[in-house]
């Protein structure tokens, strides 16, 4: 059984891709200018486990994922501004058997940084922001 598998993994390396043509009407048309370039993504991201200040300055807040180490329930608390003195703006929690996906569909605004608390039973969260631009 596993030669059998082995030999059709083999085969399926050594088949060269299917030649394929875009259908009728898309793809580029011959002498077309490209298309324009995309402007620079500004998006900030960080992967964190221990307490962090993420940004310094106004920054919109887009969301973040929170993975406990199974030993409890694991919470994070962020900041608006460089440290823990800075104004609370939210506590995110998951349970010892989940991650927390809080993702948001509007940015929260930030004015003077944003500062991660990780507390306890974190294996890590995942910050997603943006620099705002003044």
């Amino acid at each position: 059984m596993a030669d059998a598998f082995q030999a059709q993994l083999e085969q399926i390396a050594n088949t060269p891709p299917a030649e394929t043509s875009p259908p009728a009407g898309e793809g580029p048309t011959p002498g077309a200018a490209p298309p324009p370039a995309l402007p620079p993504c500004r998006a900030g991201w960080r992967y964190l486990s221990a307490d962090t200040a993420v940004a310094r300055g106004p920054v919109d807040y887009w969301g973040a994922i929170l993975t406990g180490d199974g030993g409890g329930v694991a919470d994070v608390t962020l900041y608006d501004g460089a440290n823990a003195s800075g104004r609370q703006v939210l506590t995110l929690w998951a349970s010892t058997v989940e991650s927390r996906i809080a993702l948001l569909p509007i940015p929260i605004t930030l004015e003077d940084g944003l500062f991660v608390d990780v507390g306890s039973n974190v294996t890590g969260v995942f910050v997603l922001y943006v620099p705002r631009r003044e």
